[in-house]
């Protein structure tokens, strides 16, 4: 009887151990797991981040590009209407010049006729 006893006390030491040893080896696998998983988390956290990073990027860059876009546009615009206004004070210039001349010569021949009258006064006269 004693040494029946001895064994099934034996029996259930072994079988302590081993189920130590089982849970041991679950609890190591469950943490390798998680660290695992912690890993990946971290990695897809840095992909997003740098995903991310790189369309703000990208949208800084079209902002700058759209922005160039309108100071060459708003540049063009001055410049046409610069020479635009260049060419409305050309013509303004020139009809100017012709009114010039046109009163020139409407004078010189209102003189013209001025002159021929007096003549014709003075023969008259004589």
């Amino acid at each position: 009887k004693k040494k029946k006893k001895k064994k099934k006390k034996k029996k259930k030491k072994k079988k302590k151990k081993k189920n130590k040893k089982k849970k041991k080896k679950k609890k190591k696998k469950k943490e390798e797991e998680e660290e695992e998983k912690k890993k990946k988390k971290k990695k897809k956290k840095k992909k997003k981040k740098k995903k991310n990073k790189k369309k703000k990027e990208e949208e800084e860059d079209e902002e700058e590009d759209e922005e160039e876009e309108k100071k060459k546009k708003r540049k063009k615009k001055k410049k046409k209407e610069e020479e635009e206004g260049e060419e409305k004070k050309k013509k303004k210039k020139k009809k100017e010049e012709e009114e010039e001349e046109e009163e020139k010569k409407k004078k010189k021949k209102k003189k013209k006729k001025k002159k021929k009258k007096k003549k014709k006064k003075k023969i008259m006269r004589e």
